[in-house]
């Protein structure tokens, strides 16, 4: 009870390997943007109080009917009495990375599942790899939370310690990451509605939404989605470039950054009024770790992983550095981006 089972000790990295410095370069821009806007809307460096991420996050998935109200979901994040409001002393930081190592010399590396486009989120990790010394694995092959959370399934709900992604592709799916509990919300992200530009002579209005993502969520919700408008699903990240780059006038498309932060320069599109949705990821934890025997383990992660959040925001160029020198996270981060697919 409580330790990771049926689990190897150690995995063979599923980074994707990296192109040369083309694709970096493409990628810099992206990484800068996204990391400063994940760690600006967060609840953990003041940009939103707990409550209040909390409250808007479940808001969002009871309006794209993804939770029921009065219904009690446990990978709903929860543990807000975690949250610290300030940096972690010297002595705790000591005391919680002593917990997370005895935690490691018994059962072997933790293991993180974090999309790259959590830019912040790796960022973090890496860093209390590196502050700490700790043997942490990072998962950050996957471009978007839905192939994220379909990797999990595939491959095992117990492999992963800890997961951040967003909320949209787990909640529109009843059974998705039912072995994992909610901790917290990290940050909200921003989405946005395109328009090819042009006269439709008439035509129906069509939006492509990237399938059990948080592009379903907003048009479930209805934000920012001019009435009339018809749904088209794509199930793919090439396929929301492809339709990108292939609308017809007065076509559009929900997506979300750093794909949003790249589609800002096709001059043939426009981004809809009104239409900016807040995305919500949180850290989610195997309920294993919930057990008594490894709780207060998964306290000293969460309340580490916070306390780094807070150095790398207010450090930005060390976050930067830490990222920009990972040449296989880079190259994913630009695929990530829909730079280079």
């Amino acid at each position: 009870m409580g330790g990771p089972t049926n689990r190897p000790k150690h995995r063979p990295s599923e980074v994707a390997s990296y192109r040369p410095t083309t694709t970096l370069l493409l990628a810099a821009p992206h990484c800068s943007h996204t990391v400063a806007a994940g760690f600006k809307d967060s609840p953990l460096t003041g940009g939103w109080s707990p409550e209040r991420a909390r409250d808007d996050a479940r808001r969002r998935l009871r309006m794209a009917q993804a939770i029921t109200p009065g219904v009690t979901d446990k990978r709903l994040p929860s543990l807000h009495s975690l949250v610290i409001s300030d940096h972690l002393s010297t002595p705790e930081c000591r005391e919680h990375v002593a917990v997370l190592i005895a935690h490691i010399k018994s059962n072997g590396p933790i293991v993180v599942n974090c999309s790259c486009i959590e830019v912040a989120a790796v960022c973090v990790v890496k860093s209390m790899c590196l502050r700490y010394g700790l043997d942490i694995q990072i998962d950050y092959a996957d471009r978007t939370s839905h192939d994220q959370i379909q990797k999990i399934e595939t491959h095992s709900q117990d492999y992963f310690d800890f997961v951040i992604a967003a909320n949209a592709p787990i909640f529109l799916r009843p059974e998705a990451l039912n072995n994992y509990v909610g901790l917290f919300e990290c940050h909200c992200e921003r989405q946005f509605v395109f328009r090819k530009k042009g006269k439709t002579y008439g035509r129906s209005s069509l939006v492509f939404v990237h399938r059990e993502s948080a592009a379903e969520e907003q048009y479930r919700a209805k934000v920012g989605i001019p009435e009339g408008v018809s749904a088209e699903a794509v199930d793919r990240l090439e396929d929301v470039r492809f339709a990108a780059d292939h609308l017809e006038a007065g076509e559009m498309l929900i997506t979300w950054n750093p794909v949003a932060h790249a589609l800002r320069r096709n001059t043939s599109l426009e981004v809809l009024c009104d239409s900016e949705y807040r995305v919500w990821a949180s850290l989610f934890c195997h309920r294993r770790w919930r057990e008594p025997s490894l709780l207060s383990a998964c306290n000293a992660f969460s309340l580490l992983f916070q306390n780094e959040w807070k150095q790398c925001a207010s450090n930005l160029s060390y976050s930067l550095a830490i990222l920009s020198t990972d040449s296989p996270f880079m190259s994913a981060l630009a695929r990530g981006a829909t730079v280079d697919i």
